[in-house]
């Protein structure tokens, strides 16, 4: 009765507490973006396995994520957090696009036409890496890594 009482204690706070957290998590696959993005930053995390090697380090095989722009956005900026190694792929309509390490959190940003972009996570070291994919319309969020 005791962990049933906890169990429902901690479902209610985590409910209420999740609408004024401002980075909400989303599930790794494929995600549509209209012009607007809700909630912003919007935030992807997940697991890559980098084995294959590329032109921007070692990728896994299929993309981690699939971003489908519904209409042309002005400005969208994507930033990879990452181990100190990790480095983004981004396969779109536009191009490709490498984002090595530098020192600085690999970023994309400006204009996004509609479309698919294919995102792969890689990282300059073989292995499973844990990742995090921040997608913001702002130039400056207040989120920002």
């Amino acid at each position: 009765m005791k962990r049933l009482k906890l169990l429902t204690f901690l479902t209610v706070n985590l409910l209420i507490g999740l609408p004024l957290n401002q980075v909400v998590v989303a599930q790794q696959g494929v995600i549509e973006i209209q012009q607007e993005l809700f909630p912003d930053p919007l935030v992807i995390s997940g697991n890559s396995l980098a084995r294959v090697k590329k032109e921007c380090g070692l990728l896994p095989s299929q993309p981690n994520q699939i971003i489908v722009v519904q209409q042309s956005i002005p400005y969208l900026r994507l930033t990879l957090e990452g181990e100190e190694k990790a480095t983004l792929l981004v396969d779109g309509p536009g191009g490709r696009f490498c984002m090595l390490p530098d020192g600085n959190p690999p970023e994309m940003t400006g204009f996004w036409s509609p479309g698919e972009y294919k995102v792969y996570v890689g990282n300059l070291s073989p292995g499973r890496h844990v990742y995090r994919v921040h997608l913001s319309r702002f130039k400056n969020s207040p989120n920002r890594l």
